[in-house]
């Protein structure tokens, strides 16, 4: 039976990590690693890795085989403000981020690089998403949804 994991964090810079066993939500417990309130996170599509992203422009991957989970990756810092959204690509290999520095990231995961940098939305990014492999959709505070193409 696969094991279905819930992740929260917020001001504390904590991340709470629940396993769903039926209907209840069991803490597992906290990871720690974010230098600030957490505003971000997301698995990815195979439930082996969790992103988190903070107020603090610190993006987290975690590896997520075992509890506690282990930081995967902390060298992925490029944004200037706080990450406020976070989508995986449909095959893991890319993570795109949203920031209030009004900025889309794509990151290439193998290389822990970024692919791509767009200036999104004036006053910042509040979500994105991947549609697809080669798009990716963000809303802004700027009250605009835009859809990008991207080369993978």
């Amino acid at each position: 039976q696969r094991r279905v994991h819930g992740a929260v964090g917020g001001k504390n810079k904590t991340i709470y990590v629940y396993q769903l066993d039926g209907d209840k939500l069991i803490l597992l417990g906290p990871i720690q690693g974010h230098q600030g309130p957490i505003h971000s996170i997301c698995y990815n599509k195979s439930g082996t890795r969790l992103a988190s992203g903070d107020s603090q422009r610190q993006l987290l991957l975690w590896n997520t085989e075992s509890f506690p989970y282990t930081v995967a990756s902390s060298s992925m810092i490029f944004h200037s403000n706080t990450i406020k959204s976070l989508d995986f690509s449909p095959n893991d290999k890319y993570l795109v981020s949203g920031s209030l520095d009004c900025s889309i990231i794509v990151w290439d995961l193998e290389n822990e690089a970024n692919k791509a940098v767009v200036r999104a939305h004036a006053g910042g990014v509040n979500g994105v998403c991947f549609m697809g492999y080669d798009k990716v959709v963000s809303v802004g505070q700027d009250a605009s949804v835009r859809v990008w193409g991207v080369r993978l």
